[in-house]
């Protein structure tokens, strides 16, 4: 015989369809990508969701990334990067750690192992590179970009109204 069906996941509406899947490293969590622009975060053990990411802009999501302990997820025109890790806010949807809205359309996500380096193919001549340090260190083979933030941390930012009197 072929394979066995697995259980259904419950995605809490009929108009949503799964548009992306990806496993977590540890195999027990699984994210969802929906065509209604939410990313669904089950327990493999049970079929209803653990929580419920919605990236507002209702187009599906197509690239979904575990890296570095976070979730990072995309659609046309965001990407996601928030907690999965059982904490919610107070609207009942995990945390935000960050989002990047790049000039032009989203095709895809690929994040560079260990590090805070995420690139993004985009509807442009150009592909969309970011670094967060706050999610890893930059590779090796472009080790100058630690020591730019650093010296961006360690320069006063003037506030807006430095020079302003009241």
């Amino acid at each position: 015989g072929g394979p066995a069906p697995a259980g259904g996941l419950h995605l809490g509406s009929p108009e949503r369809s799964v548009t992306s899947v990806r496993f977590d490293p540890g195999g027990l969590l699984l994210a969802a990508g929906t065509s209604s622009g939410h990313v669904a975060l089950y327990d493999v053990r049970s079929s209803r969701p653990v929580c419920l990411k919605d990236h507002k802009y209702g187009l599906p999501v197509h690239s979904i990334k575990f890296h570095q302990g976070k979730c990072v997820s995309a659609d046309a025109k965001i990407i996601k990067i928030w907690d999965h890790a059982g904490a919610v806010d107070a609207s009942g949807e995990p945390p935000t750690f960050a989002s990047i809205q790049p000039p032009a359309d989203v095709n895809g996500l690929c994040a560079f192992p260990d590090s805070g380096l995420l690139f993004a193919p985009l509807e442009a001549e150009r592909l969309g590179a970011y670094f967060i340090p706050a999610l890893g260190p930059a590779p090796k083979w472009c080790h100058f970009v630690d020591s730019l933030t650093e010296e961006m941390e360690a320069a006063p930012a003037a506030a807006v109204y430095d020079d302003y009197k009241f």
